[in-house]
């Protein structure tokens, strides 16, 4: 119970952005398997030890919690091969952080790392940019967007060359501020554009043009705590945001951190897992496909590839590259005890889906 009171009643959280960006490409034509249903396999994820509560950014793993509740330093770039994956070192943050934000600029070959929590359990309100070839840190003057560092959300766009920061909690409540990151200059500009109501723990994941879709995450719905159930599309070419899928009845309930991976042809969004609780003290085990032309949810049924291996219900999970033919790798996470998941699964699409996910 001390760790509970230690994370407070906005915490653990992280970015949702646990779909910052998706895996590195690959120059392989996927091959027809026959399959027509999603299904999860347990898969491999080497040089990486399990955590929850890191960020994720375009193939990079950032921080986190390990099983002995030591919060990390420890930057990995993670790589697809036959048996799974394998992550590399490729430097340290500044100060272990946990349930902060990330972005990864490729064309620079630099992370951007912004907020979270630091390793005696307090808000972390600075960022940092690292080059993965180098492992050099530069500290970076935020402008105010990392003042809400619990739970940002945020992403890089490369048709833009420009980076965007979303939302975040602190003690004092949730931001609904959206900032862009010159990554020429190096500096962070508040942006004066309408958008989702303040909130953290949402989930990211980039689209083709260069925006990006966000799903769900908690914030304030009058004087109690509200679970989003709505997803909105950022436009970079206006810096606007519009609603893409209303909540609805047939909605998946609203959570924080989300699992998220979008298709090829960013026809279908599928969502899950993730924790409905202000302090993370109950999980979830579902998951959802949205039809993005319609707007319209339905649950899956998923299998598994060995009986009793199928996920359990999860929070603080989050999305790393797959394999070719699935739509990505759920990796280790906690349950509602903030026990330490050492798995991971590959989830498997139907061949009609098969390609590059994000």
């Amino acid at each position: 119970m001390r760790l509970r009171h230690l994370l407070g009643s906005i915490c653990p959280c992280l970015l949702g952005a646990a779909c910052l960006g998706g895996p590195p490409p690959v120059d392989e034509d996927p091959v027809p398997t026959g399959r027509t249903t999603f299904r999860f396999e347990p898969v491999e994820v080497a040089g990486v030890t399990p955590r929850w509560g890191a960020s994720v950014a375009d193939g990079h793993l950032l921080g986190g919690v390990d099983d002995t509740m030591r919060v990390t330093d420890e930057v990995f770039s993670l790589a697809r091969g036959d048996a799974g994956l394998s992550g590399t070192s490729v430097g340290a943050l500044d100060v272990p952080r946990f349930c902060g934000c990330a972005l990864y600029d490729e064309g620079r070959r630099e992370l951007v790392m912004l907020g979270g929590r630091d390793d005696f359990y307090r808000d972390e309100t600075t960022a940092v940019l690292i080059d993965v070839d180098t492992g050099e840190r530069t500290p970076l003057e935020h402008g105010g967007a990392a003042d809400h560092p619990v739970g940002c959300m945020a992403f890089f766009s490369p048709s833009a060359d420009r980076g965007y920061v979303f939302g975040g909690a602190d003690q004092s409540g949730f931001s609904a501020a959206t900032w862009r990151w010159d990554p020429e200059a190096r500096t962070f500009t508040r942006l004066d554009v309408d958008g989702p109501p303040g909130r953290y723990d949402a989930g990211v994941v980039p689209l083709a043009d260069g925006g990006a879709l966000m799903v769900s995450g908690m914030g304030m719905g009058g004087m109690a705590m509200k679970f989003y159930r709505d997803v909105w599309r950022f436009d970079v070419a206006s810096e606007s945001w519009r609603e893409v899928a209303p909540a609805t009845e047939e909605a998946p309930p609203g959570r924080r951190y989300p699992w998220l991976a979008l298709s090829p042809d960013e026809s279908t969004l599928v969502m899950g897992f993730g924790s409905d609780s202000p302090r993370g003290e109950s999980v979830l085990g579902d998951l959802w496909r949205l039809d993005l032309a319609s707007g319209a949810w339905r649950a899956l049924e998923v299998g598994g590839e060995v009986e009793g291996e199928l996920p359990a219900a999860r929070g603080f999970t989050f999305r790393l590259p797959g394999p070719i033919g699935t739509a990505g790798v759920l990796a280790f996470g906690s349950d509602a005890e903030l026990n330490l998941y050492q798995d991971a699964f590959a989830l498997t699409v139907p061949d009609d889906l098969a390609g590059e996910w994000r």
